[in-house]
């Protein structure tokens, strides 16, 4: 349950209301159990999946990865941690939107993205936009980008160049 209050208030009475409205309401029944999400089954092999629909004028492909999720609170550590992943999906973003926009590109755009669902799982996708009939060349453009921003030459550079500012650094930019 959540109430919203809005407009300049007191803010001692509208608590007092509050208390006074919702102390003695209680509960319909005890707290359901989270329920079985089931397991995410690790696969060191790739899996195609084919989905057509003929009407569909640009198709688009989508480079999956699907991994358990840790069991890390929201935090600021914990952002600043993903810190490096963010900018390098930044960056493939950049490579994706230059490479769209070169003469006889074989896709309209590309993206690539990675999150953490419901605590549960680990998502992270390239997905690109391709031209009619494109399909195979976009691939073949798309997936050594990919491969290139998980390379291990560029997790150290990301690891060195983003550490968390000391306490006493300066904020001004």
């Amino acid at each position: 349950m959540a109430v919203g209050v809005v407009g300049d208030i007191a803010v001692a009475l509208v608590e007092k209301l509050i208390a006074a409205q919702f102390t003695d309401l209680a509960a319909r029944s005890s707290a359901r159990p989270d329920p079985s999400l089931g397991e995410i089954v690790k696969s060191d092999s790739v899996r195609a999946y084919f989905h057509s629909e003929t009407e569909m004028p640009n198709p688009s492909i989508s480079l999956l990865s699907l991994t358990p999720a840790g069991a890390e609170p929201e935090t600021g550590a914990h952002r600043l941690n993903h810190l490096p992943r963010q900018i390098a999906l930044a960056m493939l973003h950049r490579r994706f939107s230059k490479l769209a926009k070169k003469e006889n590109a074989p896709f309209l755009g590309a993206g690539a993205y990675a999150a953490e669902l419901v605590k549960f799982m680990r998502e992270a996708t390239v997905s690109i936009t391709c031209k009619p009939g494109q399909g195979s060349a976009a691939l073949a453009v798309g997936e050594p980008e990919l491969r290139r921003a998980l390379a291990p030459v560029f997790r150290p550079l990301n690891s060195r160049r983003f550490s968390a500012p000391s306490p006493t650094a300066s904020t001004r930019h």
